[in-house]
């Protein structure tokens, strides 16, 4: 219902939270619980009130029904945000971070991340994968840590999928691995300089990137010939390009912890998820890597596992959407108040405000694997105080700022899992579930805190 008495009166700025600390403002408040601060804030302040943070202030929307008119609002802009965090991140110029944005550039993400280039690189990933996994000794047991066996044979594998074989290395996992543990100080505007070994890890990792390998993907390739054309140099294309393996690479690994976490840990997803993938496989273990690679056909049949995912995502993803104001301007929020911004104010939606409300999720803190299984041939919808929800997922940001690699993500996550479960036997050593590292919020999928112990063994027949 519109809020009554709204249409005569004037647009307003949102109400400023009290407290927080010199020069930190709410920051600590917010790192320390991010959920559980909003909502307090949400009690005492209504859906809409603004924080203060290093350097800035940024204005909160809570109420999922002010999300459309958030990302539609065309004074309301990414693109300064992707600007400033890449330059910071991976050390390249603000003009380039222009030229990171540009309408060629978006269009080859738009283009060859999607379709038959999309396939292709799922291919490769996954018979990168299976080269790594089918060596194993048939019947033996091997054990391991379940994200420490992610960091080393997913990551391996979705980085020779994007830039060719043989350009996964140790320097370049010593590199990328220092430039994204100190990814939220870069982002906010630390100095690299001021980061132990943070500077010479960005140049490294910018070195390691500037070389494709063979079978690298389509859209690298056409990267490359945009670069050679505008005469990128090669410490800049190298820099562009380890944002490109960060975006990849970033949330590939905790995402798929969580995803064989959760349903290992769970019975009946198991027993449905082993039964759904292997009916699709096939009965018979391929003889060598890439023999039966997964077609668009198979990943899009597993439902079950897609919904898992999708679970999974709910649970664990904890992106900050913002934008920024271009000019002075006004937002109408859904119940009919108009709230004033200024210009270059900055805002925010954070997405497990919605994702974990169980006003919209029956015990939205379960993981049920089966929850966004499609009711009658279409996609579940959800609602709140009855009326239907759009944006009830944000995973991977909304609007412009929608991770463009998405759907390449997804198909990693999808054929990891699709590959342990149909050709290897899998057990948790541990029944734990590890707390999230916060210090990660605002960046996408949380990683663990500590890792689990699990074993597996290639399956030695289909039975």
């Amino acid at each position: 219902m519109p809020y009554e008495g709204t249409a005569e009166t004037s647009a307003e700025p949102a109400p400023l939270v009290s407290g927080g600390l010199p020069v930190l403002g709410h920051s600590l408040a917010f790192g320390k619980a991010p959920l559980d601060f909003l909502k307090r804030c949400q009690t005492d302040y209504g859906d809409v009130f603004t924080l203060r943070f290093p350097g800035t202030r940024r204005t909160v929307l809570m109420n999922p029904f002010d999300y459309p008119a958030y990302l539609k609002h065309r004074d309301l802009a990414f693109a300064e945000f992707g600007i400033e965090v890449g330059s910071r991140v991976f050390g390249y110029g603000p003009e380039h971070g222009k030229y990171a944005l540009s309408e060629e550039i978006h269009w080859q993400f738009n283009t060859f991340l999607r379709g038959d280039p999309l396939q292709a690189m799922s291919e490769r990933m996954q018979t990168k994968l299976e080269e790594r996994l089918f060596s194993l000794t048939p019947g033996q047991w091997n054990q391991g840590r379940l994200f420490e066996w992610a960091n080393e044979h997913v990551f391996a594998a979705g980085t020779e999928a994007v830039f060719g074989d043989g350009t996964y290395s140790e320097e370049l996992k010593r590199a990328y691995t220092t430039v994204d543990k100190h990814f939220p100080l870069l982002a906010i505007g630390a100095p690299a300089w001021l980061i132990p070994g943070c500077a010479s890890a960005q140049r490294r990792l910018a070195n390691c990137v500037q070389q494709l390998g063979p079978h690298s993907a389509q859209l690298m390739r056409e990267r490359r010939a945009t670069f050679d054309k505008d005469g990128l140099s090669d410490q800049v294309r190298g820099r562009l390009d380890a944002a490109v393996m960060w975006a990849a690479q970033a949330n590939t690994v905790s995402a798929t912890f969580w995803t064989l976490l959760f349903i290992l840990r769970d019975p009946r997803s198991r027993a449905e998820l082993l039964e759904e993938v292997r009916a699709i496989a096939g009965d018979t273990r391929p003889g060598s890597p890439g023999e039966r690679l997964f077609s668009k056909s198979d990943l899009k049949s597993m439902v079950k596992l897609d919904s898992a995912i999708t679970e999974m995502n709910r649970l664990t993803t904890a992106p900050m959407v913002p934008r920024r104001a271009e000019r002075n301007t006004e937002l109408t929020l859904h119940d009919g108040r108009r709230i004033q911004v200024n210009a270059r104010e900055d805002l925010i939606i954070f997405p497990p405000t919605v994702q974990l409300d169980p006003d919209v999720y029956d015990a939205p803190h379960e993981f049920r694997f089966d929850r966004f299984l499609p009711q009658n041939g279409r996609p579940k919808q959800w609602t709140k105080d009855g009326e239907r929800i759009h944006f009830f997922m944000l995973p991977f940001g909304g609007g412009k700022s929608m991770c463009p690699g998405r759907y390449f993500a997804i198909n990693e996550f999808k054929i990891t899992a699709a590959t342990l479960l149909a050709w290897f036997d899998l057990e948790l050593l541990s029944d734990e579930l590890p707390p999230f590292n916060l210090s990660r919020t605002g960046f996408g999928t949380y990683p663990p805190t500590h890792d689990i112990p699990f074993r597996f063994r290639l399956r030695s027949n289909q039975n």
